[in-house]
């Protein structure tokens, strides 16, 4: 049988959520800047189909502007401390960017030394 094309579907979607206008705004970005475009990038531009796989990239990219601003926002004079939502942990928010490449290291340090759990087949 045929294969179903994006390109050949003519359904809008008809969410219009935070997800997929950022996606339209990044290839339309694109376009302006004078980039071609993939074949992906027009098929999604006629009609955006696969949502879930549109808001899986732009969670990724929200979370990687979270981080930026985060380890921007560490230079704060409030030093108050910061609690998750049942406040039982403190969170530092106050951490230069060393201290979490020190403690990502140490991380990793733990998890090499760990040994591995053979297969059983």
């Amino acid at each position: 049988g045929v294969g179903h094309y994006a390109r050949n579907c003519t359904v809008r979607p008809r969410r219009r959520d935070a997800a997929y206008l950022q996606t339209q705004l990044l290839i339309a970005q694109k376009q302006e800047a004078g980039i071609q475009l993939q074949a992906e990038e027009y098929d999604l531009m006629a009609a955006a189909v696969d949502l879930d796989e549109i808001e899986e990239v732009n969670a990724n990219c929200i979370l990687m502007a979270n981080l930026q601003q985060a380890s921007t926002s560490g230079t704060q004079t409030d030093s108050a401390p910061v609690y998750d939502t049942d406040e039982s942990a403190e969170v530092h928010e106050n951490c230069d960017d060393n201290e979490i490449f020190n403690m990502l290291t140490q991380e990793e340090q733990y998890t090499e030394q760990l040994e591995p759990i053979p297969e059983s087949h």
